[in-house]
């Protein structure tokens, strides 16, 4: 999973144009996804292979632009995704190495986001599925990336 940072003030017209390319990832009758605790509104898509990706506003950032939205508005890589048969020892072994903590306490035994606004590792456990999908989060384009080559 790997996410885009976009401005604050474009997600209608990133979800315009969004559509004009890829079919959103949808659950139920949803395809635009908010957060109250991240203040943030998400999209979900998949590209050719098959990886989900997602376009997120963070409403907390200063981040507005003026003009049309398009593809030189996706600002940064805001989240990547990974999934560990331990999330609570992979969280532990980040805050020693880099001192990373928890984002807004996001921290249980199958999910956390380490990290800040500006750049999170969104890690899960093994075997659970990435947000309004029905894929692995341990399988990548159909291959499990635990498994042993």
């Amino acid at each position: 999973m790997l996410a885009f940072a976009i401005p604050t003030n474009q997600t209608k017209q990133a979800k315009t144009w969004l559509l004009a390319r890829v079919p959103l990832i949808r659950q139920g009758d949803q395809d635009e996804f908010t957060s109250e605790s991240w203040h943030a509104t998400s999209f979900y898509f998949r590209d050719p292979a098959g990886h989900i990706l997602e376009l997120i506003a963070h409403h907390d950032l200063p981040d507005t632009r003026p003009g049309p939205f398009g593809g030189d508005e996706l600002l940064y890589i805001s989240e990547i995704g990974m999934a560990f048969a331990n999330v609570t020892r992979q969280v532990e072994s980040w805050k020693t190495a880099f001192g990373l903590e928890p984002y807004r306490n996001a921290l249980s035994e199958v999910f956390a986001a380490i990290g800040d606004i500006h750049g999170l590792f969104i890690t899960v456990q093994s075997g659970r599925n990435w947000f309004s999908t029905s894929t692995d989060a341990a399988t990548i384009s159909g291959r499990s990336h635990n498994s042993e080559r």
